[in-house]
């Protein structure tokens, strides 16, 4: 009788991450991200978080008044300061009359490329 290979192993899979693991894989996360943004220039940099479907998004609704949640507003305040620092290593400069118009600025940008 053929055995069937929809049958996989049957060894035990830990359903709980100890530290040793979890630090292990903290590590590989930042290294990963390291080399990733080691290898794009400032401008591909830019271009990419131009695109940012998620970023456009929660700007979007931000701008429609709807209220993030902590993790989505963390998100979108890292995004705008990495365009922030991009956009002076590139030269371009952005008009800062009110901080509170800081996601109004950078859609303006966005949108207007």
């Amino acid at each position: 009788m053929e055995k069937d290979p929809r049958i996989g192993s049957k060894k035990p899979i830990p359903l709980l991450i100890n530290d040793k693991e979890e630090k292990t894989l903290n590590t590989n996360k930042q290294k990963i991200n390291k080399v990733e943004k080691s290898i794009l220039s400032p401008a591909e940099e830019l271009v990419l978080l131009e695109n940012d479907e998620r970023l456009a998004a929660l700007l979007t609704d931000l701008e429609e008044g709807k209220k993030l949640a902590k993790d989505e507003m963390t998100y979108v305040y890292s995004k705008l300061d990495r365009i922030d620092t991009l956009l002076k290593i590139v030269g371009i400069e952005l008009d800062d009359e009110e901080d509170d118009d800081k996601p109004d600025d950078i859609m303006r940008f966005l949108k207007g490329k």
